[in-house]
């Protein structure tokens, strides 16, 4: 009997090429996955690093524009405060002048008046002691003025005066009409 080895061996040897299709198809099937996924995640990073850049170059504009903001609010600010301390010399000085205009009796001048630190110094002319009088008794009567002193009084050919006078911080009334003054 005669055994025909070779057809067996032949059957070991055949290959099968459907399997080693399947296997070629799923390696490429994984490596273009592989490609696949590090094509997508290199766009992303390409997306991101592009997206980066944008919010750095936002970043600095903003940086800039915050500079310029606290620069222009500082100086808002230092304006404010200017604009607060002239309200206040303001207001002080016209209720002060307003005030003078009704204390002041007739042949009487004004040559000079400061004010510094709620302290108004008046120096002027007036056609004789009596009127120089007259005015301070009119700065009494005023709610405007406080400790009210002589600092000079001369008499030439008119009498010359310097006085002193604390300005009242608050006054509960208006300035008169100069009913009670003496003209």
């Amino acid at each position: 009997m005669r055994v025909n080895l070779l057809k067996e061996r032949m059957k070991d040897i055949t290959i099968n090429w459907i399997e080693i299709a399947t296997v070629i198809g799923v390696i490429f099937f994984v490596i273009a996955l592989v490609c696949h996924y590090y094509f997508f995640l290199l766009a992303k990073a390409n997306a991101l690093d592009s997206e980066i850049r944008s919010l750095n170059n936002q970043i600095n504009t903003l940086l800039v524009k915050v500079q310029e903001y606290n620069a222009l609010k500082a100086k808002v600010d230092r304006l404010e405060e200017i604009k607060a301390k002239m309200d206040k010399l303001q207001y002080i000085w016209l209720d002060v002048v307003m005030e003078q205009g009704y204390v002041s009796p007739s042949n009487l001048m004004l040559e000079r008046m400061d004010i510094q630190n709620n302290i108004l110094s008046l120096t002027g002319l007036a056609a004789n002691n009596q009127k120089v009088l007259d005015l301070i008794n009119n700065m009494k009567l005023s709610p405007m003025y406080d400790e009210i002193k002589i600092i000079r009084v001369t008499q030439d050919e008119d009498s010359a005066f310097d006085l002193e006078a604390v300005i009242a911080t608050e006054t509960d009334e208006p300035a008169g009409e100069g009913d009670n003054y003496v003209q």
